[in-house]
Protein backbone atom coordinates (compact mmCIF):
# COMPACT_ATOMS: atom_id res chain seq x y z
CA UNK A 1 0.00 0.00 0.00
CA UNK A 2 1.62 3.72 -1.07
CA UNK A 3 0.76 6.49 0.39
CA UNK A 4 1.37 9.79 2.16
CA UNK A 5 1.81 8.51 5.84
CA UNK A 6 2.49 12.00 7.22
CA UNK A 7 -1.18 12.29 8.02
CA UNK A 8 -0.83 8.86 9.74
CA UNK A 9 2.51 9.28 11.52
CA UNK A 10 2.36 6.04 14.31
CA UNK A 11 0.52 3.71 11.42
CA UNK A 12 1.90 0.50 12.51
CA UNK A 13 1.45 -2.16 9.27
CA UNK A 14 -0.29 -4.83 10.49
CA UNK A 15 -0.86 -7.58 8.34
CA UNK A 16 -3.79 -9.21 10.24
CA UNK A 17 -5.85 -6.31 10.18
CA UNK A 18 -9.22 -6.50 8.03
CA UNK A 19 -10.73 -3.10 9.10
CA UNK A 20 -9.10 0.29 9.88
CA UNK A 21 -9.83 2.47 12.42
CA UNK A 22 -9.35 5.83 12.05
CA UNK A 23 -9.14 8.47 14.92
CA UNK A 24 -9.41 12.33 15.21
CA UNK A 25 -7.99 13.93 18.32
CA UNK A 26 -9.69 16.74 20.60
CA UNK A 27 -8.95 20.15 19.63
CA UNK A 28 -5.35 21.19 20.62
CA UNK A 29 -4.83 17.50 20.73
CA UNK A 30 -2.51 15.54 18.74
CA UNK A 31 -2.28 11.71 17.18
CA UNK A 32 0.06 10.90 19.46
CA UNK A 33 -3.00 10.47 22.35
CA UNK A 34 -4.22 7.20 20.40
CA UNK A 35 -0.65 5.40 20.16
CA UNK A 36 -1.52 2.66 23.07
CA UNK A 37 -5.16 2.06 21.48
CA UNK A 38 -4.18 -1.16 19.42
CA UNK A 39 -3.13 -2.88 22.64
CA UNK A 40 -6.93 -2.63 23.41
CA UNK A 41 -8.00 -3.81 20.17
CA UNK A 42 -8.86 -6.92 18.51
CA UNK A 43 -5.68 -7.73 16.16
CA UNK A 44 -7.79 -7.43 12.99
CA UNK A 45 -8.23 -3.15 13.48
CA UNK A 46 -5.09 -0.99 12.75
CA UNK A 47 -5.01 1.71 14.56
CA UNK A 48 -4.44 4.69 11.88
CA UNK A 49 -4.23 8.02 14.04
CA UNK A 50 -4.53 11.25 12.23
CA UNK A 51 -2.12 13.83 12.60
CA UNK A 52 -3.29 17.31 11.64
CA UNK A 53 -1.02 19.60 10.21
CA UNK A 54 1.00 22.11 12.38
CA UNK A 55 1.88 19.72 15.20
CA UNK A 56 4.09 17.54 16.59
CA UNK A 57 5.19 15.59 13.37
CA UNK A 58 4.20 18.44 11.15
CA UNK A 59 5.25 21.70 13.50
CA UNK A 60 6.40 22.98 10.74
CA UNK A 61 3.35 23.24 8.23
CA UNK A 62 0.77 26.01 8.53
CA UNK A 63 -2.07 25.07 11.02
CA UNK A 64 -5.55 24.76 9.26
CA UNK A 65 -8.47 26.61 10.29
CA UNK A 66 -10.96 26.19 7.40
CA UNK A 67 -13.05 23.03 8.04
CA UNK A 68 -13.20 22.58 4.18
CA UNK A 69 -10.25 22.57 3.01
CA UNK A 70 -8.88 20.32 5.20
CA UNK A 71 -11.60 17.77 4.41
CA UNK A 72 -10.13 18.23 1.15
CA UNK A 73 -6.95 17.43 1.72
CA UNK A 74 -8.06 14.22 4.31
CA UNK A 75 -9.86 12.67 1.50
CA UNK A 76 -6.54 12.93 -0.90
CA UNK A 77 -3.96 12.15 1.92
CA UNK A 78 -6.18 9.04 3.68
CA UNK A 79 -7.55 7.94 0.24
CA UNK A 80 -4.65 5.21 -0.28
CA UNK A 81 -5.48 3.86 3.07
CA UNK A 82 -9.40 3.38 2.37
CA UNK A 83 -8.88 0.15 0.43
CA UNK A 84 -10.02 -2.08 3.22
CA UNK A 85 -13.40 -1.47 5.60
CA UNK A 86 -12.60 1.30 7.90
CA UNK A 87 -14.50 2.84 11.01
CA UNK A 88 -13.74 6.85 12.46
CA UNK A 89 -13.53 7.89 16.27
CA UNK A 90 -12.98 11.40 16.88
CA UNK A 91 -12.77 13.25 20.37
CA UNK A 92 -14.75 16.91 20.87
CA UNK A 93 -13.88 18.87 17.16
CA UNK A 94 -12.18 15.36 16.14
CA UNK A 95 -15.47 13.81 15.98
CA UNK A 96 -16.95 16.54 13.66
CA UNK A 97 -14.10 15.96 11.51
CA UNK A 98 -14.86 12.95 11.17
CA UNK A 99 -18.59 12.98 10.55
CA UNK A 100 -17.87 15.79 7.43
CA UNK A 101 -15.00 13.29 6.66
CA UNK A 102 -17.26 10.36 6.64
CA UNK A 103 -20.52 12.05 4.79
CA UNK A 104 -18.02 13.68 2.01
CA UNK A 105 -16.83 9.77 0.86
CA UNK A 106 -20.24 8.78 1.42
CA UNK A 107 -21.84 11.31 -0.86
CA UNK A 108 -18.75 11.58 -3.67
CA UNK A 109 -17.19 8.35 -3.69
CA UNK A 110 -20.51 5.96 -2.53
CA UNK A 111 -17.85 4.58 -0.05
CA UNK A 112 -19.43 3.88 3.32
CA UNK A 113 -17.95 3.59 6.54
CA UNK A 114 -18.34 0.64 8.87
CA UNK A 115 -18.99 2.49 11.75
CA UNK A 116 -18.80 6.54 13.33
CA UNK A 117 -17.61 6.64 16.81
CA UNK A 118 -18.46 10.50 18.22
CA UNK A 119 -17.52 11.58 21.75
CA UNK A 120 -18.18 14.46 23.75
CA UNK A 121 -19.34 16.42 20.87
CA UNK A 122 -22.60 17.66 20.07
CA UNK A 123 -24.50 16.43 17.02
CA UNK A 124 -23.51 18.54 13.50
CA UNK A 125 -26.77 19.90 13.75
CA UNK A 126 -26.26 21.91 16.79
CA UNK A 127 -22.57 22.87 16.15
CA UNK A 128 -23.55 26.45 15.46
CA UNK A 129 -24.59 27.04 18.82
CA UNK A 130 -21.25 26.89 20.36
CA UNK A 131 -19.43 30.39 21.35
CA UNK A 132 -17.59 32.35 19.03
CA UNK A 133 -13.81 32.51 20.06
CA UNK A 134 -12.78 34.70 16.56
CA UNK A 135 -12.78 38.09 18.48
CA UNK A 136 -11.24 36.67 21.86
CA UNK A 137 -8.01 38.61 23.15
CA UNK A 138 -5.47 35.63 23.88
CA UNK A 139 -6.66 36.35 27.71
CA UNK A 140 -10.01 35.70 27.04
CA UNK A 141 -9.18 32.84 24.61
CA UNK A 142 -6.81 31.50 27.31
CA UNK A 143 -9.48 31.81 30.17
CA UNK A 144 -12.02 30.22 27.93
CA UNK A 145 -9.97 27.33 27.43
CA UNK A 146 -9.18 26.98 31.05
CA UNK A 147 -12.71 26.75 31.62
CA UNK A 148 -13.25 24.09 29.41
CA UNK A 149 -10.66 21.71 31.60
CA UNK A 150 -8.87 20.21 28.80
CA UNK A 151 -5.92 22.01 28.89
CA UNK A 152 -3.85 21.45 32.50
CA UNK A 153 -3.00 24.96 33.91
CA UNK A 154 0.40 23.82 34.49
CA UNK A 155 0.75 24.60 30.41
CA UNK A 156 -1.83 27.66 30.42
CA UNK A 157 0.19 29.67 33.07
CA UNK A 158 3.65 28.72 31.46
CA UNK A 159 3.89 31.78 28.68
CA UNK A 160 6.71 29.61 27.35
CA UNK A 161 4.20 26.57 26.75
CA UNK A 162 1.19 28.78 26.11
CA UNK A 163 3.00 29.94 23.14
CA UNK A 164 2.84 26.13 21.64
CA UNK A 165 -0.50 25.22 22.57
CA UNK A 166 -2.53 28.35 22.12
CA UNK A 167 -2.05 28.61 18.41
CA UNK A 168 -2.95 25.07 17.76
CA UNK A 169 -6.28 25.22 19.78
CA UNK A 170 -7.51 28.51 18.46
CA UNK A 171 -6.49 27.34 15.11
CA UNK A 172 -8.71 24.11 16.06
CA UNK A 173 -11.92 26.70 17.16
CA UNK A 174 -11.86 28.14 14.15
CA UNK A 175 -12.26 24.75 12.22
CA UNK A 176 -15.52 24.28 14.40
CA UNK A 177 -16.31 28.08 13.53
CA UNK A 178 -15.94 27.43 9.83
CA UNK A 179 -18.21 24.67 9.89
CA UNK A 180 -21.61 25.16 8.04
CA UNK A 181 -24.33 22.36 8.47
CA UNK A 182 -26.00 21.24 5.58
CA UNK A 183 -28.59 18.67 5.57
CA UNK A 184 -27.78 16.09 3.17
CA UNK A 185 -29.24 13.05 4.22
CA UNK A 186 -28.47 10.46 6.78
CA UNK A 187 -25.42 8.39 6.67
CA UNK A 188 -25.45 4.97 6.11
CA UNK A 189 -23.43 3.66 9.10
CA UNK A 190 -24.45 3.04 12.58
CA UNK A 191 -23.18 5.97 14.97
CA UNK A 192 -22.00 5.43 18.11
CA UNK A 193 -21.55 8.53 20.85
CA UNK A 194 -20.16 8.72 24.24
CA UNK A 195 -20.77 11.25 26.49
CA UNK A 196 -19.95 12.60 30.14
CA UNK A 197 -23.01 13.53 32.81
CA UNK A 198 -20.67 16.07 34.24
CA UNK A 199 -19.82 18.01 30.55
CA UNK A 200 -21.18 21.33 30.34
CA UNK A 201 -20.32 21.51 27.11
CA UNK A 202 -22.40 19.28 25.29
CA UNK A 203 -25.81 18.78 26.54
CA UNK A 204 -27.05 14.77 26.95
CA UNK A 205 -29.54 16.15 24.32
CA UNK A 206 -27.38 17.04 21.92
CA UNK A 207 -25.32 14.14 21.97
CA UNK A 208 -28.90 12.08 21.74
CA UNK A 209 -29.51 13.98 18.56
CA UNK A 210 -26.30 11.78 16.88
CA UNK A 211 -29.77 9.07 16.12
CA UNK A 212 -31.07 11.80 13.23
CA UNK A 213 -27.97 11.37 11.38
CA UNK A 214 -27.75 7.88 10.70
CA UNK A 215 -29.88 5.33 8.47
CA UNK A 216 -28.95 3.26 10.67
CA UNK A 217 -28.68 1.65 14.43
CA UNK A 218 -27.55 4.33 17.11
CA UNK A 219 -26.31 3.77 20.45
CA UNK A 220 -25.29 6.26 22.99
CA UNK A 221 -23.00 5.38 26.16
CA UNK A 222 -22.77 8.11 29.22
CA UNK A 223 -19.47 8.12 31.65
CA UNK A 224 -19.89 10.35 35.28
CA UNK A 225 -17.28 12.59 34.15
CA UNK A 226 -17.05 16.08 32.19
CA UNK A 227 -16.27 16.72 28.81
CA UNK A 228 -12.85 15.22 28.64
CA UNK A 229 -13.09 11.90 29.91
CA UNK A 230 -11.52 10.40 27.03
CA UNK A 231 -8.42 9.03 29.05
CA UNK A 232 -10.00 7.81 31.98
CA UNK A 233 -12.82 5.66 30.54
CA UNK A 234 -10.49 4.30 27.81
CA UNK A 235 -10.36 0.65 28.55
CA UNK A 236 -14.73 1.63 28.13
CA UNK A 237 -14.39 3.14 24.86
CA UNK A 238 -12.21 0.48 23.49
CA UNK A 239 -14.34 -2.38 24.85
CA UNK A 240 -17.76 -0.26 23.50
CA UNK A 241 -15.68 0.15 19.85
CA UNK A 242 -14.78 -3.44 19.66
CA UNK A 243 -18.06 -4.56 20.81
CA UNK A 244 -19.83 -2.13 18.09
CA UNK A 245 -17.37 -3.90 15.23
CA UNK A 246 -17.88 -7.23 16.58
CA UNK A 247 -20.23 -8.24 13.21
CA UNK A 248 -17.29 -6.86 11.02
CA UNK A 249 -14.48 -8.47 12.73
CA UNK A 250 -16.31 -11.66 12.89
CA UNK A 251 -15.69 -12.11 16.82
CA UNK A 252 -18.26 -12.32 19.67
CA UNK A 253 -19.58 -9.38 20.49
CA UNK A 254 -18.36 -8.33 24.43
CA UNK A 255 -19.49 -6.56 27.62
CA UNK A 256 -18.42 -2.96 26.23
CA UNK A 257 -19.84 -1.53 29.90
Amino acid sequence: MAGDTKWLPYLRRNACATFRLFCFAYAGGFASIFRTWEAGLPSEIEICAVQLPGRQTRHAEQLASDLEPLINDLVAGLGPFLDKPYAVFGHSLGALIGYCLVRRLQVEQCLSAGHLFVSACRAPQFVCEHPSTRAMSDLEFTDYVRRLRGTPDAILDDPEAAKLVIPAVRADFALLESYVHQDLGKLACPISAFGGLQDDVVPPEQLDAWKDQTAARFEMRMYPEAHFFLDRRRAQILRAIAADLSEHLGSAKTDER
